[in-house]
């Protein structure tokens, strides 16, 4: 969990302007579905979870997969959210089922809605990365969250207080929130990002190396096994 939540805070530092802009637009977009939400009916949860897995969601699966690359490349790139427009069926779908499963967990009670949570953070990079469907994508989530479940259970405890303890102080500075909570989500989707790419790309490790060069490295020694020596 160290690894990678040291990782997480090594590319906030390295990347830190572009990336809590962008945060901080899809915290802003998260927002003003709530309000509009809260305007046209008064808060009423099926138009606020409509809005969500609308509107919402693939800015913040895209933000995911943004977070991912950038991990893997060690620079930002915001053509990354150019991969939501093909998947955005996938994406709203596999956000509804979340959204359904979890508050169906979390109403029966809370420890098993936070466990859903937890297992269900990988999704964005397997509906963007591998292109697999939303209930698929779901499914492979919870399979790869159960070799590192107390790292992914670790790091999401952690941004939960860190989030807590922002909107404590909130009640006496009133723009720590704007201040602290982007950072946090940013720390947070990193971290996550940083243990789904050590999971999925074994046995190098972090390996942050350039991902086209490692995928380039990877082609090169497919065709080698390929190729049949003869004596």
């Amino acid at each position: 969990m160290m690894g990678a939540i040291q990782n997480g805070l090594r590319v906030l530092r390295g990347d830190i302007v572009p990336l809590l802009v962008l945060q901080f637009l899809v915290t802003m977009i998260t927002g003003v579905c709530g309000s509009l939400a809260y305007l046209i009916d008064d808060g009423g949860p099926y138009l606020t979870a409509a809005l969500t897995a609308l509107i919402a969601s693939p800015f913040e699966l895209g933000t995911a997969f943004v977070y991912l690359r950038t991990v893997r490349s060690g620079s930002v790139n915001f053509e990354h959210l150019l991969a939501v427009p093909g998947r955005y069926g996938s994406i709203v779908f596999a956000s509804v089922l979340i959204m359904a499963i979890g508050s169906g967990a979390t109403a029966m009670m809370i420890v098993p809605g936070m466990l859903f949570y937890c297992t269900t953070r990988f999704v964005p990079f397997l509906l963007l990365e591998d292109e697999l469907g939303g209930a698929q994508a779901i499914i492979e989530s919870i399979k790869l969250s159960r070799s590192c479940f107390w790292q992914l259970l670790g790091i999401c405890s952690l941004g939960l207080v860190g989030l807590f303890l922002v909107a404590l102080l909130a009640r006496y500075i009133g723009i720590a929130s704007a201040i602290g909570i982007v950072p946090i989500f940013v720390w947070w989707h990193l971290s996550i990002a940083s243990l789904y790419h050590a999971i999925v790309r074994p046995p190098s490790g972090w390996a942050l190396e350039d991902l086209e060069e490692h995928d380039r490295i990877a082609s090169n020694e497919g065709k080698e096994d390929d190729v049949e020596v003869t004596p």
